[in-house]
């Protein structure tokens, strides 16, 4: 309003004034026109918005950080409620959480598996020698996500999940040739 004051005929000393210049003189035809909202009878802005665009953001990490210190920005608005949105954030969002989540849904999952394996097999080594077996066959896996460059995302999450599931699978040496032989 400052840039283009000279072209309306109004002042904008007051708040009223400036939002009265802004709903009947700005707004009207223009392409900003649905990013503020007044109440009722137009004396007051309720909502608006605005568009902040990220610019010389090549890599996802710094994306992710800008993400990050802007909602640090929105949370330490006490007065007024501010709301970062894009429609990517679910992405940003889920890059940002992926470390830990996998890390929580693979130690929740061992722990089922050892709390099963410890009333199945009530054999104290056994159950110990089963915990070793899916911590060395993760660490396998991890290592081999890492030398082959894939990226922990939810895909990889749910294969790390379920190798937990087939190191603990064991068959009999009967059960594995007759069903070679079937």
């Amino acid at each position: 309003m400052e840039r283009y004051g000279e072209l309306y005929e109004h002042t904008l000393a007051t708040e009223q004034q400036f939002i009265d210049t802004l709903r009947t003189d700005y707004l009207p035809n223009n392409i900003f026109a649905h990013d503020v909202i007044f109440n009722d009878d137009g004396t007051e802005i309720i909502a608006s918005r605005f568009i902040l665009q990220l610019v010389d953001t090549w890599g996802s990490e710094e994306v992710k950080q800008a993400i990050v210190n802007l909602r640090k920005v929105a949370a330490a608005q006490n007065d007024v409620e501010v709301i970062i949105f894009n429609p990517w954030l679910v992405f940003v969002d889920q890059s940002i959480i992926i470390r830990s989540l996998t890390i929580t849904l693979l130690a929740i999952a061992a722990a089922i598996v050892m709390v099963v394996s410890i009333i199945f097999i009530p054999n104290l080594i056994t159950s110990l020698c089963i915990f070793f077996t899916i911590i060395s066959t993760e660490w396998g896996v991890v290592g081999l996500m890492a030398l082959w460059g894939l990226s922990l995302d939810m895909i990889s999450i749910v294969g790390l999940v379920m190798c937990i599931g087939f190191s603990v699978d064991v068959r009999d040496k009967k059960q594995i040739l007759e069903s070679i032989r079937n």
